[in-house]
C-alpha cells in the first residue's frame, strides 16, 4: 500500500507538469496563428493544421482539409490585412485532444475598398496532439460588429 501511494505521489507532479507544458504550447500556437495571419505567412499558418482540419466561418460555410483551408487563406491574405487579438476563456486537455475557446477582436483592412472593419466574436479551437505537436483540427468563429 505504501509503495502504491509513493508511486502515485511521484507521478502527480509529472502529470501536472506535462499538462502545464501542453497549455503553454497551445497558447503559443494560438499566438503564432494570429501572427502568421497578420504577416501573411501562409506556409507557417498551414503548418498549424491537421491534414483533415475543418475551418468553420461565421457565415456558416466551411473549408475542409488543408487544400480548401489554403485556398481560403490565400484569398483572405490577398484581400485583407488583419490584426487579431484573442482572449481565451480556458484550455481543456484530455489525452491527445484539447480545446481552446474565448473571444476575439479583429481589425481588418480591405485592400480593394481601402475600408477597415472592426469585428468581434467568439472562437472555438479543437486541437489534436500529433508527434508531440499540437495542431488545429477544427476552428469555429462567430462574428459581430
Amino acid at each position: 500500500m505504501k509503495k502504491t501511494l509513493l508511486v502515485i505521489a511521484l507521478f502527480i507532479p509529472v502529470i501536472c507538469f506535462a499538462q502545464h507544458t501542453d497549455r503553454q504550447l497551445i497558447e503559443q500556437l494560438r499566438t503564432n496563428w494570429a501572427i502568421y495571419l497578420q504577416n501573411k505567412q501562409l506556409d507557417k499558418a498551414m503548418g498549424q493544421f491537421t491534414d483533415d482540419a475543418v475551418f468553420y466561418s461565421p457565415d456558416g460555410k466551411s473549408a475542409k482539409g488543408k487544400k480548401e483551408i489554403t485556398k481560403l487563406y490565400e484569398f483572405v491574405m490577398k484581400q485583407f490585412n488583419s490584426r487579431l487579438n484573442f482572449y481565451s476563456n480556458g484550455i481543456s486537455i484530455s489525452n491527445n485532444i484539447a480545446s481552446d475557446s474565448g473571444d476575439y477582436n479583429e481589425t481588418m483592412f480591405d485592400n480593394t475598398s481601402h475600408k477597415s472593419m472592426k469585428l468581434k466574436g467568439s472562437y472555438l479551437m479543437v486541437l489534436q496532439k500529433q508527434q508531440n505537436h499540437w495542431l488545429i483540427s477544427k476552428i469555429m468563429w462567430t462574428a459581430g460588429k
